[in-house]
């Protein structure tokens, strides 16, 4: 909540006095599924069987759209966000921040102008850097003592592409009724378990923009 505050204030102060639609931010909340985790528990019994896990959470974001070719509108756009869950692709354990992750990318985006005015289609490829617990086993909890040690979390080079939905609700807000990417993780360094991992998204969302001229 705080992330997506900073870049709404961000926005405002990019904004003031430009009189089109070139600034934009947006809050999502999304659900994502990772797959490709190898299971790495001594009895093969991991929460998930099918070397996958789902996770929810948060983005924001900035946009600035800055060139036209015909019906295409062409920008930029940088995002952040995280995922949560309480069940884990390559353990038997679970609870809070069982699967954790941490993203920020950057890429190019294409918007649509159509004949129903207030639809919005967009396009974009991003890509950046990601960070998570997803691969890395629990650690084993000591003899001596009931703390089981923090566990490891690995970075990963992630691109990902998404298209969406927004309709326009007033002249400085968009409901972003519908965001779909897909995408991969590769583990930069070394680490356990699998070294990709693939990454399906589904989101809705709030996108504030300075009013068309």
């Amino acid at each position: 909540r705080k992330s997506v505050g900073a870049l709404l204030a961000l926005f405002f102060v990019m904004g003031a006095g430009v009189a089109q639609a070139q600034f934009g931010a947006y809050g999502t909340y999304s659900a994502s599924r990772l797959s490709g985790m190898t299971c790495l528990d001594p009895q093969g019994k991991c929460s998930s069987q099918n070397g996958d896990v789902n996770t929810t959470g948060g983005w924001g974001g900035l946009f600035y759209d800055f060139r036209s070719y015909g019906p295409v509108r062409f920008g930029v756009d940088g995002r952040g966000g995280e995922g949560h869950s309480n069940k884990s692709a390559v353990s038997s354990a679970g609870g809070a921040d069982a699967t954790a992750t941490q993203n920020v990318l950057a890429g190019v985006r294409a918007s649509f102008h159509t004949p129903v005015k207030i639809l919005k289609p967009y396009v974009e490829v991003a890509a950046g850097w990601g960070r998570s617990n997803v691969t890395e086993p629990f650690g084993a909890t000591s003899s001596s003592s009931s703390i089981v040690p923090p566990r490891q979390y690995d970075h990963f080079l992630e691109y990902e592409g998404f298209a969406g939905v927004d309709l326009r609700i007033f002249p400085i807000m968009d409901l972003r009724v519908i965001e779909l990417g897909i995408g991969n993780m590769n583990r930069l360094g070394s680490g356990n378990g699998a070294s990709s991992v693939g990454i399906k998204s589904a989101g809705i969302g709030v996108v504030f923009h300075l009013p068309a001229s």
